[in-house]
């Protein structure tokens, strides 16, 4: 699904990259460097002067270019840059972060910056720590909030989702006509959808199609709305619900367990079976051997705000999974958990 399903990034492998870099450095036998043909990316922009192949120095125009942004990068190198980072699990600093906050804000409204270019700078901002109020100025938080808002009926339903988590992750609170546009664009693509059917494509073709939400997509479209306090309309919220029962055996309990809470918390309509799904499937589907103390908190806090029992062998799993990590912070949510587990059994 191009850069929204962070598969088919452009660009070389990391190890032609690395190739690239040690064929820069080799030496002519009379000890001078032979010197390298400047690739089609590496290409400064129009009007940008062409530095050393050493130390290229990216110094800030006085006039921007149409098509770099802050005069030194391009929208999809600023992409991929930010895709790259975060996939090395690698954390630039804030003053990076900001610079990069600057360049999306500055070169936003460009034609080169489509939805997945600014999905992806705004997941290496959220994965970054930034904050929304870090910004220094407000007229940069409007421009980007403009910007996704006139490109969100360009964007799969999950590259929106995507959006939306990555500006919670931010501490953003967009007007209310912005997520109205965005739960527009999910339903527009996905309400005619029947996940039967978008699961034998999904088998037979090794890919959802472009008009579905994905399973993680989904929880994480969840954990968003619950985290900007938005509850969706009934016709969003039904088709949520519904996807996230559907799809639960291939979420990661990381990402399962926040969305049942942030189900919970938002009080989205559950039927009798959905909330059964909810409460006791992840125990069948051993999505508790795979999580952390936090996320058993969080399921634990979603069955007592639904106020249901689920009887004393999900209790009796649940205690004897949080007795096991007594040590630090685990520690301190097992106490928490079992607070919990006590009031769930007193219902």
């Amino acid at each position: 699904m191009g850069y929204c399903s962070l598969q088919g990034c452009p660009g070389p492998p990391l190890d032609q990259a690395c190739t690239r870099e040690v064929k820069q450095k080799r030496a002519e036998p009379g000890g001078e460097r032979r010197p390298r043909p400047v690739s089609a990316l590496e290409q400064p922009s129009v009007g940008q002067p062409r530095t050393s192949s050493r130390m290229q120095q990216v110094e800030e125009p006085e006039q921007r270019t149409g098509d770099g942004v802050g005069g030194a990068f391009s929208a999809s190198s600023l992409a991929m840059l930010s895709y790259g980072l975060c996939i090395l699990n690698f954390d630039p600093g804030p003053a990076f972060a900001q610079a990069v906050a600057r360049s999306l804000a500055d070169s936003c409204q460009e034609s080169g910056f489509g939805p997945q270019e600014l999905f992806l700078v705004l997941m290496g901002l959220a994965h970054w720590g930034l904050k929304w109020q870090q910004l220094p100025e407000a007229r940069w938080q409007a421009l980007v909030l403009a910007r996704s808002a006139q490109l969100l009926p360009l964007s799969s339903p999950d590259c929106v989702a995507g959006k939306l988590w990555c500006l919670a992750q931010l501490g953003a609170r967009p007007p209310e006509g912005w997520m109205r546009a965005a739960e527009s664009a999910i339903m527009l693509r996905t309400a005619s959808v029947d996940l039967v059917e978008e699961e034998e494509s999904r088998r037979h073709r090794g890919q959802p199609g472009s008009s579905a939400l994905s399973p993680v997509g989904t929880a994480r479209c969840l954990t968003a709305l619950a985290a900007m306090r938005w509850v969706p309309t009934p016709e969003l919220s039904r088709l949520l619900v519904r996807a996230l029962c559907f799809h639960s055996a291939r979420v990661p309990a990381k990402h399962l367990f926040p969305a049942i809470l942030a189900t919970a918390e938002l009080g989205l309509p559950v039927t009798p079976e959905q909330l059964r799904d909810l409460v006791l499937r992840p125990a069948s589907e051993r999505k508790y051997e795979h999580c952390h103390t936090a996320n058993l908190v969080q399921h634990a806090r979603a069955v007592l705000l639904w106020r249901v029992r689920p009887g004393g062998r999900w209790a009796a799993l649940v205690r004897n999974l949080a007795n096991r990590r007594v040590d630090g912070r685990e520690g301190m949510l097992a106490r928490e958990l079992e607070q919990i587990l006590g009031e769930i059994e007193r219902f």
